[in-house]
């Protein structure tokens, strides 16, 4: 018999709030060794997930953001234009500070059912390049497979 999610996922799965802190994440994955969590509302219910990757994502729009705003009030008399790294550094981390994981999560998370075959598994995880995939029953976050997963799997013979 061909094995499927529910025989090589996480039944244990951290998952975060999305009311979290970004430096309370950061913190998270850091105790963990993770480098992304589902995110889950009460009962369970999978909201999206968040990486490491999606932080990166909006520390760059925020970049951006903070150095088009320096630019746009600085004053063009001014014999020098604004101080843009330390300024910007300052807007971006100002910034931040009031994110929380709802802010930066993907919304719209890939999910597999317990049944999904690992071929099948592999093939999503390659084709849409992430590296874990939440497994849900009835609307609620039931397990985790990674990449780490699958790969544990060949290598613990386990397919043949």
């Amino acid at each position: 018999m061909a094995l499927v999610a529910r025989d090589v996922m996480q039944r244990e799965v951290h998952s975060v709030s999305p009311n979290m802190s970004l430096a309370d994440l950061e913190r998270s994955f850091c105790d963990s060794g993770e480098s992304g969590f589902p995110v889950v509302a009460e009962g369970n219910r999978l909201l999206g997930v968040v990486s490491r990757t999606d932080i990166v994502r909006k520390l760059a729009v925020e970049q951006s953001y903070a150095e088009y705003e320096s630019a746009y009030y600085w004053d063009f008399g001014s014999p020098e234009p604004p101080a843009a790294g330390d300024d910007v550094a300052l807007q971006i981390g100002q910034r931040l500070e009031s994110l929380r994981v709802e802010d930066v999560m993907s919304h719209s998370p890939i999910t597999v059912t317990g049944d999904a075959s690992l071929r099948d598994l592999a093939r999503v995880l390659v084709d849409r390049r992430i590296h874990r995939l939440p497994v849900v029953e009835d609307g609620a976050l039931v397990g985790i497979l990674t990449s780490t997963d699958l790969v544990r799997t060949i290598a613990d013979g386990q397919l043949g």
